[in-house]
């Protein structure tokens, strides 16, 4: 009778360390969530139990009716303590909230757009992606502010392998871009970035400024960067 063999396959040990694995690709992805902290700076953390000082950042004021520059430009660094190499598709999760602060009805068209970067004191793109342009009516009329939100997810390709060394970051920028519909108006455009997915709310600074509430209650405002890293063989 034949012997039935005793042991069995094991999963390598690099594969223990990833938050899930493309097997057909090569490719271990570990998930980083935005957050704000001291003195406003953005940042980013591997952990989903964590509190961001503020749960968004935004941009209040007029909006033509062309885009124009970008209302936002925020960069969120995954920084590197050992040596990675990074391929394939870096999945970008942005929830985004809109809202118009005029009497009446107001059209915006807005649209994201991301990037990534290799810093390493200057930096080189190895991916962008851009949303498609999304509509929205925002306020009922009659002074009445309503508030619209919606999850993006951009998916930049990075083609070839990229090595990063220790000490090395990767940087991913997210822009928004927003204009008003047929005449000029005012309306905030932001992002979320809360690890623990709190709800939104209105909240005053120490110098007076209200934040607004964009992203209303039960709508994700956690930012979510899935990353590929090549699965040492």
């Amino acid at each position: 009778m034949a012997q039935i063999p005793t042991t069995f396959p094991t999963v390598p040990p690099a594969l223990v360390s990833y938050d899930y694995v493309d097997f057909s690709n090569g490719t271990g992805y570990d998930i980083y969530y935005g957050a704000k902290g001291s003195n406003g700076s953005l940042m980013t953390t591997t952990q989903a139990n964590v509190y961001s000082e503020e749960i968004t950042t935004q941009h209040t004021g007029e909006f033509a009716t062309s885009y124009g520059a970008a209302k936002l430009d925020v960069d969120f660094d995954i920084n590197f303590n050992l040596p990675k190499d990074i391929k394939g598709d870096i999945l970008l999760n942005v929830p985004v909230g809109i809202m118009g602060l005029e009497a009446g009805a107001s059209t915006f068209d807005w649209y994201v757009r991301g990037y990534a970067y290799h810093f390493n004191g200057g930096e080189i793109q190895i991916a962008t992606a851009t949303s498609e342009a999304f509509q929205v009516v925002s306020a009922l009329g009659n002074g009445v502010i309503d508030t619209y939100e919606k999850v993006v997810l951009l998916k930049m390709n990075v083609a070839s392998v990229k090595h990063f060394k220790k000490g090395d970051t990767l940087r991913i920028t997210i822009q928004t871009f927003m204009r008003r519909g047929g005449v000029t108006g005012t309306g905030i455009i932001g992002i979320g970035h809360d690890p623990l997915n709190r709800n939104d709310f209105t909240w005053k600074q120490e110098d007076g400024t209200v934040i607004s509430q964009i992203i209303t209650d039960g709508n994700t405002t956690r930012l979510s960067i899935h990353v590929p890293f090549v699965i040492e063989t």
